[in-house]
């Protein structure tokens, strides 16, 4: 028996339903609920992984992302510390080439100079090489002399006390029309201490001591 509300009389309604039978069987002895399988289980799971993979590789993106501004930002200031070295080391250079050389320097430089003009002069010497000797001779007065080196052998004995006779020698070998053999040894002996400076009260000038043996080359 159902007890309705009849809304199309608006009334109370009773109505009786036939009767149902059921039969209940009873179950298997021993069965027991069954288990999903591992496969179902993974099935199961598979939604689950399925659903958090877009999330990690959104959170990857993003990483990643955010590491290339990261890196440009980085090389950017590497860059410019670079160059900012760079341009330091540029300002000292120049700074130290725009400095004037200290009397110690300048006179360390001369020295250096003068031992491998001699040492020139004496390879020149030893090989009786006239032409390689005139070259160490003028270099050594360069040495001597920096601000106002001699141009020729002449201009050099207008300045030196000693050794003017083995300058004529040398000056008369280089300019012979005949190719007479020049021997070094007595120039090396005159000047293997270096230039004796001239003790002259006046102010020296090219006009050497030494008449030029040929016009055309003086």
């Amino acid at each position: 028996t159902l007890d309705w509300w009849d809304t199309r009389h608006d009334r109370p309604a009773t109505t009786t339903l036939p009767a149902w039978q059921l039969n209940v069987l009873p179950g298997a002895p021993g069965a027991a609920a069954a288990t999903p399988s591992p496969q179902a289980a993974s099935a199961d799971q598979e939604p689950h992984a399925d659903t958090r993979q877009p999330d990690t590789a959104a959170s990857e993106d993003w990483q990643a992302d955010r590491r290339w501004p990261l890196a440009a930002v980085g090389g950017a200031l590497l860059a410019l510390m670079l160059l900012a070295a760079a341009r330091v080391r540029r300002a000292r250079h120049r700074q130290a080439a725009a400095e004037p050389a200290t009397p110690s320097t300048t006179k360390r430089q001369d020295q250096a100079s003068r031992k491998s003009a001699l040492r020139a002069l004496e390879q020149a010497c030893a090989g009786n090489d006239r032409q390689a000797a005139a070259q160490a001779l003028l270099r050594l007065g360069e040495a001597e002399w920096p601000n106002d080196p001699p141009r020729s052998l002449g201009a050099l004995a207008a300045r030196i006390e000693t050794g003017q006779t083995q300058l004529r020698e040398l000056d008369r070998s280089l300019y012979a029309a005949d190719g007479t053999d020049w021997q070094g040894a007595a120039l090396w002996d005159a000047f293997r201490h270096g230039l004796r400076e001239k003790k002259a009260s006046g102010q020296h000038h090219d006009d050497d001591g030494l008449k030029p043996l040929y016009p055309q080359h003086s």
